[in-house]
């Protein structure tokens, strides 16, 4: 009376999910490379913290120039230390997020 069907659908993995090529990095807009201390983060976002954990006595860091209000994408992510390192901080970067997830290439 009633036929049943199967139907066999492929689902993309998250190796080769399409999604992740498309992920942006949360700090400046970039291409995201994974999860790095605790936000989606290219490598330059990542490694600019890190840096950042290191160098805590950087004078570069505690000033920012233009009112503290620094647009921080790719094109600018580079002008203001202080602007990028604090929008790193409000987003969530920490060191207690230091686990890396990486997004396949």
């Amino acid at each position: 009376m009633f036929q049943r069907h199967l139907f066999l659908i492929s689902v993309p993995t998250p190796k080769t999910s399409p999604m992740n090529n498309n992920l942006k990095c949360l700090v400046c807009g970039d291409k995201s490379s994974g999860i790095h201390y605790g936000v989606l983060a290219c490598e330059g976002c990542k490694g600019f913290f890190r840096r950042a954990l290191q160098d805590v006595g950087d004078p570069a860091r505690k000033k920012c120039f233009y009112n503290k209000n620094c647009d921080i994408t790719i094109l600018t992510r580079n002008r203001c230390q202080y602007c990028r390192l604090q929008k790193c901080l409000a987003l969530g970067m920490s060191r207690s997020g230091k686990e890396h997830i990486l997004l396949a290439k």
